[in-house]
């Protein structure tokens, strides 16, 4: 009896020891409850001041990077973001870097429409150098104006700067249509002087880099040297601009505004001293939120997706079901239109008077004329894929290059919209590892593109006097599913191969494909093959050339919708020394 309790109690006691155990590294490792990251999905179009597509722009979201594509489009797919805030960073050389940011929805679509402005631009940039130890003074066309005392500036060690200092600045005016493309953050959102979260109302706005040439260089921050600042006021907002102004300086890395000192108005021009650059906005705060919403349709009253709506100084994006909505500040008057005249369609804007906080309104749009196209994306065994889909078109209506896009439905279908008198499209396509693009000349409406596969291309690399191009972001075989060729000056009837990378593109031009593989090819023939080889570069080598000697060796030809695979070397007719790797889908004419 002695020995059963006795075992009995060490194993009462081995049984508590062991749970005990197991609680104690529990506590040691919990599951952590409030997670710091989420993951989202980040695509969009970018274009300049003339809405000219502009490619190879690098788009860079923490540590993840990609290029936008020919169409000025790029897509992330799940990127990892902090919860609190993230920060989008667009920028391209010759042109004003641009930052995006906002709070994110764990698993959302971010569909972003971004503008960047060149540095040469007469309208809204200005540039001019000096000696560090003169003053230094910047006018810009459109009335703005920077001083500089002398002997002002440090480098980014903080040691004082000597030598002749470069100074580039872009104008932002609230009032220009496109304005929500070229703003800094995009979502209104800043933090007054006692930290307190606002939303801001812009009057004017300035985008100032200094540097010595290559480095950027920053005010005297040690000795507080500041320069005066004087920021022209749009004519349509000096009855409305406040007599003082707040100035809020955009932080890049927090994806934020601050307040950071005021401006006195004086004449056309609000007046102030400004301590380093970077953005700044000259703008009202509102501590109060308020939310405007509402549905695009066409005239049957079937949603329009991915359309640009834009809600006062900000964007929203119609979803799949035609509808937007958007944060705006309150005691603000707010304008809703479709941007701008969008589809060629002339669309009266609405005005929304100020709304409390709290508060919310509704604003419908219906848009006659257009044309419905519909199709449905898949992988090569057939199966739905969700992605993100880019219509694109020239028209001469509303602007020369015209888009709206969406994200496909959960069964791989979508439906966008178009001019009604565009007769050729184009349809791009992300996902599933690949970027795809398709000719369409939808002559009914509404038009089926059909089923468009997108399948994961293998390795494509092009290389350029022994230097690798990392041609390893996007990839595209752009040809028609409705008979797309061109003919050259012969009269052979030709399809092109193109693949584009971050860092450059290359094309091959071919009159057909082999019936059995592998085939090699002579550069410049005219027989049943590939005839020439072209090659574009973004990065450290600038180069568009072609190949005057070489081979194309084709190593896979797929069915259709499958992969076309090979590879080239040769020497171009400037003498670089030129190989690489290819592997696209092949469409229909192939």
């Amino acid at each position: 009896m002695k020995k059963f309790i006795l075992k009995t109690g060490l194993l009462l006691l081995v049984s508590f020891m062991f749970f005990s155990g197991c609680k104690k590294d529990k506590k040691e490792t919990p599951t952590p409850t409030n997670p710091t990251t989420t993951s989202v999905t980040l695509t969009g179009n970018v274009i300049d001041v003339n809405n000219t597509p502009l490619s190879g722009v690098t788009v860079k979201v923490g540590t993840t990077t990609t290029t936008t594509n020919s169409d000025g489009s790029f897509y992330l797919s799940n990127v990892t973001v902090p919860i609190s805030r993230f920060v989008v960073e667009f920028s391209s050389s010759g042109f004003f870097t641009l930052v995006r940011s906002a709070v994110p929805t764990p698993s959302e679509k971010y569909d972003l429409e971004v503008g960047l402005i060149s540095e040469t631009d007469v309208t809204y940039a200005g540039s001019t150098s000096f000696a560090s130890n003169t003053t230094g003074n910047l006018t810009m066309g459109n009335g703005c104006i920077i001083d500089f005392p002398a002997n002002a500036f440090i480098t980014s060690t903080g040691s004082a700067f000597s030598g002749t200092v470069y100074v580039k600045a872009a104008y932002l005016d609230p009032t220009m249509n496109n304005y929500p493309m070229f703003v800094f953050g995009g979502d209104l959102y800043g933090k007054d002087s006692t930290g307190t979260e606002v939303m801001i109302n812009p009057y004017a706005g300035l985008n100032v880099i200094i540097t010595d040439g290559a480095n950027k260089l920053q005010l005297d921050t040690i000795h507080n040297v500041k320069a005066d600042v004087q920021f022209n006021i749009p004519n349509t907002l000096l009855t409305s601009a406040p007599n003082t102004i707040e100035l809020f300086d955009f932080d890049e890395n927090a994806g934020m505004a601050y307040a950071n000192g005021t401006a006195t108005k004086t004449g056309g021009k609000y007046m102030g001293q400004v301590q380093h650059f970077s953005f700044w906005n000259c703008a009202e705060f509102h501590p109060g939120k308020a939310l405007i919403s509402g549905y695009v349709t066409d005239a049957s009253g079937s949603p329009i997706p991915g359309m640009p709506v834009r809600v006062g100084h900000t964007f929203a994006k119609t979803d799949i079901d035609g509808y937007y909505k958007k944060i705006v500040p309150t005691g603000v008057t707010i304008t809703v239109g479709i941007f701008p005249s969008y589809l060629g369609s002339i669309i009266t804007p609405q005005i929304i008077s100020p709304l409390t906080n709290g508060g919310s309104a509704t604003a419908d749009f219906s848009i006659p004329g257009l044309k419905k196209v519909t199709g449905k994306i898949v992988n090569c065994a057939g199966n739905p894929v969700q992605a993100k889909v880019f219509l694109g078109w020239y028209s001469n209506i509303a602007y020369n290059n015209v888009h709206t896009s969406c994200f496909t439905k959960t069964d791989g279908t979508f439906t966008l919209f178009m001019e009604n008198s565009i007769s050729a499209a184009v349809i791009h396509v992300w996902g599933n590892g690949s970027d795809v693009a398709n000719y369409i000349y939808p002559s009914t409406n509404p038009f089926d593109a059909g089923n468009i596969k997108i399948c994961p291309p293998g390795p494509t690399t092009l290389v350029l006097n022994g230097s690798p191009f990392t041609t390893s972001t996007t990839f595209s075989s752009f040809d028609s599913k409705e008979g797309y060729k061109y003919i050259d000056t012969l009269g052979n009837a030709h399809t092109e191969i193109s693949v584009y990378g971050s860092d450059g593109m290359y094309n091959i031009s071919t009159n057909g494909f082999p019936t059995t593989v592998p085939t090699t090819y002579t550069i410049g023939t005219k027989s049943n093959g590939p005839t020439s080889m072209h090659f574009n570069t973004f990065g450290a080598i600038q180069a568009s050339d072609s190949l005057q000697s070489g081979t194309i060796k084709i190593t896979k030809v797929g069915a259709v919708d499958d992969l076309i695979e090979g590879n080239f070397s040769g020497t171009s007719y400037s003498g670089i020394a030129v190989s690489g790797v290819f592997s696209v889908l092949r469409h229909p004419n192939n």
